[in-house]
Order: structure tokens, then sequence, then C-alpha cells
């Protein structure tokens, strides 16, 4: 075994270890974190998609949220994709060891160890030795915000940013000297960001991508040097992107197809003060910029608690039991944890800028600190986050411009490792250096003695502080400092003031160690070992306290069948819910049940609008971002059976009411899913027909609203007109017909391009009826009519995902046999 061999084990048994025993319960006792957050949102489909699968059906169309939308085209759940092996190659190990466990934690955990390694790898390309970059690796592993996703329930954003050093691993060893394997490694760790499907993160590691490339090119020329091997990784990053891009054509393609009738790529019908879309489609500035991190909150860079920190356990009075709060009080609406990097990482990070200044990496690792900063302080210092969000296509589409830290929390910690090898490298023993030690630890013991005087002396005006901010943020509800609990602060103020004293110690900690090692009095082998575990310390103690994983499975937590459920599950019949119950969004899909409400982040445009309008009932104003619908002729209009809330919705008795308290009302209007119309209405200002669903104005039993002209003329109502539904699936529905004239047949499904109709075989179009659902004109007599789904982007998008997939599977074929070639070699010689 080979000394570099040896190293990068030993570097994955650090990693890989601290990440086991810090998430041990969670691991090895059936704890999880499936029960929060996103991570509800989709495990609510999974029961479809297995369904999907085992019918060998490859699922487009999601019945059971809003009505019905797409799924794969608004990436609300995507079926297995066995053509795409080189998502399959990255995803694989993680994804096994996670449904082999029956523990999700275990593939979050391993995503987590793949980004450690990869920060270790690059660090070593970088030259620098095996303790600094396991020190960097670990810190950034356990850097706070970074931790925080997988206890939050963001499963995505691991994934995501596990990529970005092997990203960068790749383009500097392309950029040294091109190979077929650093290609490879290139395309299937881009192949793993596409793979991920988080947007924002794709966009925020393709910038980081960029601004390394422009930082090595501007150098080289600046330094004379030739510029073609920069151009060259550019150019293979190109491919790579094409190629991993490629693999999820049909993905893609898909979401193409869909955004123009989407909210993500259509603005709202009705534009009314609090609108939260511009004309495109995008957010407005006012609510795209909701979570900007501002320059007041980089003091949690130094004292995590000092704005409140997020989420964690406290004693809200003595004696009692620890309850789990957010203590929050800075600007953004809420946060669930601090950016805290580490104070030591963060001296380190300093330290490692300032010293290795004219390294290019260094320079860009710069750059990119600055970049990602500036970009997360979105409105409250807007010179770089107006820029993108005014010409940047699709950015204003993304919220939250404090996740843009996220990088941030990946340059501090290489920026640290650098600092440390400079200070065991070349500090260590170095008289002339012992200056700047003591500069160093003087720094860090004034950061403490900083910490005991304001703590000490600005209680109450901190105190004041966190009132006036609440009071801001609440201003309906908090008119005064008064109505503010004395207990609530000083828990706040207490938390910030035991935050800065440990933090202080271990800054001091860190300036002692730095002073022992220049001054020769720690070995630079045994300061290594001494920093790596003041970092842990240090980050683990904040890492920690959003940590609250759930004992039992999603099954048991959140998804129990409950008796409401199996009473609404004895109805066999083909109908909808409407969920007023507050329970967790798409709930109900786990249990097969149609309903019309949801989560989705990209609904179909018309389903929002008809939400905006008509949702809360006769004579109400617009109502933008409504996500409930409570107007009963809504309810009839879709199907909507049963009604499920806590509390009186309608005059008569419940038909059921759960152990819980969950009361269930029959709906004794609701319309069929299909039935004919005696007359049609040409409306073609849908704001009107809004208009007439919201104030009730029509009989849907006998009238229907179209956008055209149609061939069918008012006739008088026939009791003999029968609809009854043969077939249904998530993507084909089908009826038996007989009516004694050609009429319309009005269908309560949401009206999407992508559906065709056939009247026995025969293809015929589809109306906008209603605003919102299907009309198909159905002649006289007795008749089959059957809608498909059916995506033209979505087979071509599958044809070109294989084909790339191809071309992947000869480059990893081609460096396979490269480096075969390169052993037998080395081992003739």
């Amino acid at each position: 075994m080979t000394n570099h061999v040896r190293e990068w084990l030993i570097a994955c048994a650090v990693i890989l270890g601290t990440l086991l025993v810090f998430f041990g319960d969670a691991l090895f006792t059936g704890k999880n974190f499936l029960s929060q957050g996103d991570n509800v949102a989709f495990y609510s489909f999974i029961p479809y998609l297995d369904a999907a699968n085992k019918s060998g059906e490859f699922p487009l169309w999601m019945p059971y949220i809003f009505s019905g939308m797409p799924s794969l085209a608004s990436f609300l759940a995507a079926g297995e994709r066995t053509y795409d092996i080189a998502s399959m190659a990255v995803l694989g190990i993680p994804r096994l060891l996670g449904t082999g466990t029956g523990n999700d934690t275990w593939r979050l955990v391993l995503w987590y160890g793949i980004y450690g390694i990869g920060v270790f790898s690059l660090l070593r390309i970088k030259n620098l030795g095996q303790g600094a970059s396991v020190f960097g690796a670990v810190s950034a592993v356990f850097s706070t915000f970074v931790m925080v996703w997988i206890m939050i329930g963001h499963s995505t954003k691991p994934v995501s940013f596990a990529t970005l050093p092997w990203i960068l691993l790749a383009l500097e060893r392309i950029r040294v000297k091109f190979s077929l394997g650093s290609f490879l490694i290139l395309i299937l760790a881009l192949t793993a960001l596409v793979s991920a499907t988080h947007p924002q993160m794709m966009f925020y590691l393709g910038c980081a991508a960029a601004l390394y490339l422009l930082t090595e090119l501007i150098v080289r020329l600046i330094q004379k040097d030739n510029p073609l091997p920069v151009l060259t990784a550019g150019g293979a990053l190109v491919v790579a992107t094409i190629l991993a891009l490629s693999t999820h054509a049909d993905m893609f393609l898909s979401t193409r197809e869909y955004t123009p009738y989407s909210t993500r790529g259509s603005a709202p019908l009705v534009h009314v003060q609090g609108s939260q879309q511009e004309q495109d489609g995008g957010n407005d500035y006012e609510y795209a910029t909701n979570w900007s991190f501002s320059p007041g909150e980089m003091a949690t860079f130094f004292v995590p608690n000092y704005f409140g920190f997020g989420n964690t356990k406290v004693k809200m009075s003595t004696g009692g039991k620890e309850q789990e709060t957010n203590l929050y009080w800075g600007q953004m609406p809420f946060t669930d944890a601090a950016n805290y990097m580490g104070i030591g990482v963060l001296l380190l990070g300093i330290l490692g800028a300032w010293y290795k200044r004219k390294d290019p990496f260094v320079i860009f690792l710069i750059v990119l600190s600055l970049f990602s900063l500036l970009l997360s302080f979105g409105k409250n210092f807007s010179v770089l986050y107006d820029f993108f969000y005014n010409y940047v296509p699709a950015f204003n589409k993304f919220r939250a411009p404090s996740m843009a830290l996220c990088l941030l929390q990946f340059t501090m910690p290489v920026l640290a490792a650098f600092g440390l090898a400079n200070v065991l490298d070349d500090w260590a023993g170095n008289v002339k250096r012992r200056k700047t030690g003591m500069w160093i630890a003087g720094a860090t013991a004034a950061f403490l003695l900083f910490g005991v005087a304001y703590t000490s002396i600005n209680e109450e005006s901190y105190k004041d502080d966190v009132a006036h901010a609440i009071m801001a943020k609440q201003p309906d509800r908090v008119t005064s400092a008064d109505q503010i609990s004395k207990q609530y602060l000083q828990v706040v103020y207490d938390q910030m003031k035991s935050d800065w004293m440990q933090t202080g110690f271990l800054a001091l900690a860190f300036g002692v160690l730095v002073l022992l090692v220049i001054r020769g009095t720690l070995k630079p082998s045994v300061a290594i070992y001494v920093a790596i575990a003041l970092s842990v310390t240090d980050l683990w103690r904040v890492a920690a306290r959003p940590y609250h994983p759930q004992e039992g499975s999603p099954e048991k937590n959140v998804f129990r069948v409950t008796d409401v459920v199996n009473y609404i599950k004895n109805d066999k019949g083909t109908f909808r819910i409407a969920d007023l119950s507050g329970l967790p969004a798409n709930w109900w899909a786990y249990h097969f049940v149609e309903n019309v409400h949801g989560y989705s982040s990209a609904k179909i445009r018309i389903y929002q609008d008809m939400l905006d309008v008509a949702a809360m009932g006769s004579g109400s104003e617009p109502r933008p971002g409504n996500s409930i619908i409570v107007n009963p002729f809504l309810w009839n209009m879709l199907n909507v059976k049963y009604i499920v809330a806590k509390q009186q919705v309608m005059a008569s008795a419940p038909s059921f009411t759960g152990s819980d308290g969950t009361m269930v009302y029959a709906n004794p209007s609701v319309m069929p899913r299909a039935w004919f119309v005696d007359t049609v209405i040409v409306e073609t200002d849908r704001l009107k027909t809004l208009h007439h669903l919201r104030d009730a104005t029509f009989n849907l039993q006998t009238t229907a609203y179209v956008e055209q002209s149609l061939p069918v003329k008012p006739l008088p109502p026939s009791a003999g007109n029968v609809v009854t539904m043969t077939h249904k699936e998530n993507q084909r529905i089908a009826f038996n017909t007989k009516t004694d004239a050609e009429r319309l047949m009005v269908i309560s499904e949401v009206y999407y391009p992508e559906w065709h109709c056939y009247v026995d075989g025969k293809e015929v179009p589809i109306y906008r009826t209603n605003f919102l659902v299907r009309g198909v004109v159905v002649p006289a007599g007795s008749h089959t009519v059957e809608l498909r789904f059916s995506s033209p982007a979505y087979s071509l998008g599958k044809t070109i995902s294989i084909a790339s997939n191809a071309i992947i599977a000869l480059v990893a074929l081609g460096s396979l046999l490269l480096w075969r070639r390169s052993r037998s070699k080395a081992t003739v010689a």
C-alpha cells in the first residue's frame, strides 16, 4: 500500500468516523429526520412512485394534489430512470445504504462524508499536508449551516453541495494536465449535482466554477503565464456540463415544456398589492429577498448565538424542562441556525487568506468568499444582488439570498487549512514570527475580554435591541416592548452571553496554539491533533443544537393511518377531498386520496389564479399566494365529496368524527367527475369567468363557460344523458357516455395541454372550460371517451439521456483502459 493510499484511507476513517459518532443515535437506534421540513412533502409521494414502478408506468402526472398536476416536469417526483446509468452510478451506493438500512439518514451522512473526502482530496492536490487537509475537511463538514440541512429536512442540499470540491478538484487536475480520468470525475460530479435537482444550488456551484476559471485566467494573464491550460479546463467544464444536463434531458425538456403553464414561468392573472410574482413568473423583489442576510448578522460568525441562533432546546425557567424553540431575532423572518463556521476556522482562514494571498487558488477562495457574502446580503446591501436579480435570467425565481453563504461555509474551512499549513510548515519554531504569534494570541485574548465587558455592561441595551427587533418584525402583534416576556429576553441574553464566553475561550485556545507552535514549545505533529480536536469541539457544540432526530419511521410519526383515513377510503368511488385540518402538505397523497390542496413550488398557473381569485368565495378580494379552497361552488366543480377539518365548516353535522376530533363533512352538492351540460357560454375574459366561479352565478349542472365558440347549441335538459367512468389511472381516464344530442361533456380534471382526448379512438379537441377544467364535445349516442397524458418533450429527452449516458460510458471505459495501460507500464518499469 502506497503512502498516498494510506493517507487517504486514514482521512476517510477520520471524516466518516466523526460523522458516525455525531449521528450515532440517529444511525444505530432507528431515529431519523424524515419527519422534518421538505422531507415530509417528498416522502408523501413514495407510495405513488412505488405503485408506478410496479405497474411499469413512468409517472408523469400527479393526481393527488391540487386536483392534479405534472410530476416530473414540476420536479415534484421522478420515477425510476433506469436508463440514466451515470446518475445511478453516482447516487447508487448512498441510496443503497439508505434503503438497505431502512434509514435515509445513512444515505445523507454518506454524502456528508463524500463532501469531506472531496475537500481533503482537493487540499492534498494543492500540496497541503495530511493534517492540515484533514483539519479543513472535518471543519468543512461540521460547518453549522451545512450540517443543519440534514436536520431540517433539506435532503437535496447535502447531495448538491458534496459535488463542489470534486468539481474544483477535477478542474484543477485538468488545468495542470488533461486526462480522461479527471474529465470523468468532472462529469460524474456534475451529474450528481444535476441529479439532486436543486436549481439554486446548481446556480451557486456554477458561479463557483466560473469564478475559479476566471480568477485562474486573470492571474495567469497578469503573470504572463500560458492561459491555454485554463481554457482547456473551461472547455472541459462546458462539455461535461452539457453531458451532465443531457443525462436529465427528459426532466429538463419536460420542465421547459411545462414552465409557460406554471407559476414559475407565467405571471398571475391578477396583479394586486402583495403579489409575489413579476410578469415573467419570477418572484417579486420583496418576496425574493425576505431571507436576506445583513452586515450586522456577521456577528454570528464570531458568536453564533448573538442573534438568537435558531432552533435549539433551552430551559425557559429555572428547574423547568428543556423545550425546543427558535430564539432568532435578526432581520430574516426566521432561521434554523446561525451561519457559524468556527472561531478557529475564522482565525486561521484570515491568516491563510493574508499570508497565502499570492497563490491563485487562494485568490479564488477570497473572491468566492466576497461573492458569497455580498450576494447573501440581498436587499440589505444590494449592489451585487440587484445586478443578478435584474439581469441574470431566471435568477428572480430564487428565494433566500442568505443561501449563498453556503459558498462561504466552504471557502473558510479551506482557507483555514491553508492558514494552519502556513503556521505548521512555515512558522513553527521561527524566531522571526514570535511577534506575530504574540499579536495573534493577544487578539484572541482581547476578543474574550471584550466579550466579558460587553455582556456585563450592555445587558439592558442588548435586551432593548432584541425587543425592538421583535416589534419591527411583528408590528401588528407587538406594539410595545412591555408585551414581550422579560423571561424570554433573559433567556436570549443568557444564551448569547454563555455562547460568547465559550467562543472566547476557544478563540484564546487557538491563539495560544499558534503562539506555542511559533515558539517551538509545541511540535507541529502534536499541534495538528490539538487543532482538529478544538475545531471539532467548537463546531460540534453548535451543530448539535438543532439536532433532534425522532424515533420511529415516517409511517408512524407522520403518515400513520387514522380512522379518518379508513373512513374516507371505505368509499370506493371517484372523488376528491378538501383538507382544512392542517395536516402536513401532500399528506393525503401518501394514502392515495386526491386532494384539492397540497404543496408545490411550481403549481399550474390557472390553478393558482383560481386560488388567488375565486377560492375564498363570493365577493372576496384577490388573495395572492392563497393555497386553500373554502368556496363550496368550487368544491362542487372539483368533485370534492368530503371536507376534512378541525372546526365546523358546514351547517350540517359531520358524517364522521375521528378519535382525534377531526371532522369529516359530506358534500351533498358535489358534482361527479364528468357530466353533460345543456348551455355553453363563450367568455373570453378569463377574470370574468373567475368571478362567476367566485360568486357562484351559474348552475354547474346545466351551464359551462368556454373561451371559444363550440359546435354545440343550447339544448333542453335531458335525463337520459349518462357518463360512467370505466377506467382511471394516473395518465389514463376512460368513460362510457350516452347522450341524446351532441353536447359538451365537462370533465373535472385540471386543463393542461399535454392531455389528449379520444372519442371512439379518434382524437378530438379538449376545450378549457369554467376557466380551470376540461370540456369535450361528444356526439349523440353511445361512445367511449378516453383521456391520455403524453409528453413529446419527455420522449425526446429520454432519447437524449440514453445517448449522453452512452457517451459517458465510453469516457469511463477509455479512462479505465488508459489507467490500466499506465499501471502496466509502471509495473514493467
